[in-house]
């Protein structure tokens, strides 16, 4: 028969807060109490422990605090834990109640005995407890041990008193050890000052190694908040990290909130990191005889450049993320069966959790058609992790990535983004230098030759190819020429655009100004006729006569002859009164003989 222990402690205030919590690890009473008998297979013993594969079997831990428990595959206390559930049925909306847990002064319960997670996960944890002091999956442990699992925490989080962790709030016996354990969500608590609140683990005291966290940590008053730990005291945390953020009022560290006559080493923190007073990249308050080697924090990220906010920070360096993401930065850390890096792509993940893995975004591009670029964008995953299933791995992901700017659809570049592509199961890099291009689409102009007479402004029109100019697109500005003196002049792009989505590909034009000016062909013929022209009709070869030069006046009488179209444009010019207009179209042509107009047909 196994034993719960009930511990007897005598403090005054919280003052007094770390000679109680080393009191509770040494002051112990046992009292015999039946216990339930667990419903799954298994006896309890190290070599046969109790088989968990529901969440039933779960909660039966607490019947049993000194046995050995092993999970057979992940739980999910989502149902558990709902209103129908089973175990609202037994705690309502305070959520899970922590194993190991609080009563008064002079009397806890306590978790000693172990559970092997063996890589599964426990998802749709939550907990609302606001009053209580000792708060997590575990609330109280001592000398327990805790290898190979994943805590998921549900959106509601984690909430608690003083001692709050998403494992385990009091991490109690310096013959504890948690090992190769993550947790994942909100955590926060200290609703009174002096609590203590991490990530993982509240207040811890044995070894912790191969661990991580993620989501945030919050501490509502003043007290001791970190992304792994609240306080460490007398403890050995070893290749761990926090990845997340991180806020409250005093002793804030992005790995540990305070830490005393302990060791750390090998770890680091990239989650943003914001208080008040006594705040560091790492370590908020470092006292006493700690010892840190190889440590990191990520200035850029945390938005720290101290690496503790009261104490020395031998042993911790700030890098920024380019750095924190390149394997010489970590110097004699183990990257070949502790640690592993994308480098460039991620920070070092822990190679023990047998999950890591780089998503790879399918870089894409297409020429600007006014539609949205395509979604959802595709993607590969890639591990150099042999025991992990990239098809499997990819298909419990969630969520989806994301342009840089929403449905992008005008010519650029557009960064992918991770976005909501997560499993938190999974240590995930993702490749940032992918990125989907729009070119900017071809549109052919090509300015139409213009011919105008001297006393006339030019149109400049211009010709699209077919096709090139999207639907609900126009453009805009206008053609140029340099100058409207007589001759040919080259009609060029101006101002004429069809924004940054279009690459104008031009071709020039002609524009001719003519020396003379248009004629007024219906006054002119109204005057009084004195020319004649034969033949008339004529093919070819015309001569013009007026009165003057039928009378045998000179030649020079007639100065200049111009012939025009109906349409009063200038066809020919001549000086001499017999020309030749073989080459004009044929039809009806009016000759201008010094003021005087006759009309020919040309034939």
């Amino acid at each position: 028969m196994h034993y719960v222990s009930t511990m007897t402690i005598t403090t005054n205030n919280m003052n007094k807060t770390l000679q109680k919590h080393f009191l509770c690890c040494l002051l112990l009473s046992v009292t015999t109490i039946a216990q339930a008998q667990f419903s799954g297979s298994g006896s309890g013993t190290p070599n046969d422990p109790y088989m968990i594969t529901t969440p039933a079997q779960l909660d039966e831990i607490r019947n049993d605090l000194e046995a050995h428990y092993k999970l057979q595959n992940d739980i999910d206390l989502t149902d558990y834990l709902a209103p129908d559930g089973t175990g609202y049925a037994r705690w309502g909306d305070a959520g899970w109640k922590p194993i190991g847990h609080y009563h008064n002064l002079f009397d806890m319960t306590v978790f000693s005995g172990s559970l092997n997670g063996v890589g599964y996960n426990i998802t749709g944890l939550w907990v609302n407890r606001p009053d209580e002091r000792y708060v997590g999956f575990f609330g109280y442990t001592l000398d327990a041990t805790i290898d190979s699992l994943g805590i998921e925490i549900a959106e509601v989080g984690i909430i608690g008193g003083e001692v709050v962790g998403g494992l385990v709030g009091m991490h109690g016996g310096f013959n504890e050890s948690i090992s190769h354990c993550y947790v994942s969500g909100s955590v926060s608590g200290g609703f009174n000052i002096g609590a203590y609140v991490g990530g993982l683990v509240g207040f811890q005291v044995g070894v912790l190694s191969h661990c991580y966290a993620t989501g945030s940590v919050t501490v509502y008053t003043d007290g001791y908040v970190g992304g792994l730990v609240g306080h460490s005291f007398r403890g050995n945390i070893s290749n761990c990290y926090a990845a997340n953020s991180v806020s409250g009022i005093g002793n804030i560290g992005g790995l540990a909130g305070s830490c005393m006559d302990s060791r750390i080493s090998n770890c680091y923190a990239v989650g943003s990191v914001n208080g008040s007073r006594l705040v560091g990249g790492l370590v908020g308050y470092r006292n006493g005889g700690n010892i840190i080697s190889g440590c990191f924090f990520d200035t850029q990220t945390t938005g720290q450049t101290n690496a503790v906010g009261v104490g020395i920070d031998t042993g911790i360096t700030g890098k920024t993320t380019a750095e924190m993401q390149a394997e010489n930065t970590f110097g004699a850390w183990n990257f070949s069966d502790v640690w592993g890096i994308y480098e460039g792509y991620g920070y070092p993940y822990l190679r023990s959790f047998n999950n890591d893995m780089l998503i790879v975004p399918e870089s894409g591009s297409k020429t600007y058609d006014g539609q949205a670029a395509n979604m959802p964008i595709a993607y590969n995953v890639i591990s150099d992790n042999p025991e992990v299933d990239c098809t499997i791995a990819k298909s419990q992901l969630t969520g989806e990535l994301a342009y840089s700017v929403e449905a992008p659809k005008n010519a650029g570049e557009y960064a992918i983004l991770q976005h909501t592509l997560y499993n938190p199961s999974y240590q995930i890099s993702f490749k940032h230098d992918v990125a989907y291009a729009i070119s900017k689409r071809s549109l052919h102009v090509e300015a139409i030759d213009e011919t105008i007479y001297c006393d006339e402004a030019p149109v400049l029109n211009y010709y699209i190819m077919p096709g090139d100019l999207i639907d609900g697109d126009e453009l805009s500005g206008a053609l140029y020429v340099d100058n409207l003196e007589i001759g040919d002049h080259k009609i060029i792009q101006g101002t004429l655009t069809a924004g940054d989505n279009y690459l104008i590909i031009f071709t020039a034009g002609v524009l001719t100004v003519l020396d003379s000016c248009r004629v007024d062909l219906e006054e002119i013929l109204a005057d009084k006729q004195t020319l004649t022209a034969y033949p008339n009709p004529t093919s070819g070869q015309l001569i013009i006569n007026n009165e003057q030069t039928a009378f045998g006046a000179s030649q020079s009488i007639i100065n200049k002859i111009q012939m025009f179209d109906l349409n009063g444009k200038l066809v020919l010019q001549s000086t001499t009164n017999s020309f030749d207009i073989s080459h004009l179209p044929n039809g009806t042509y009016m000759v201008k003989v010094n003021e005087e107009v006759i009309k020919v047909v040309k034939r």
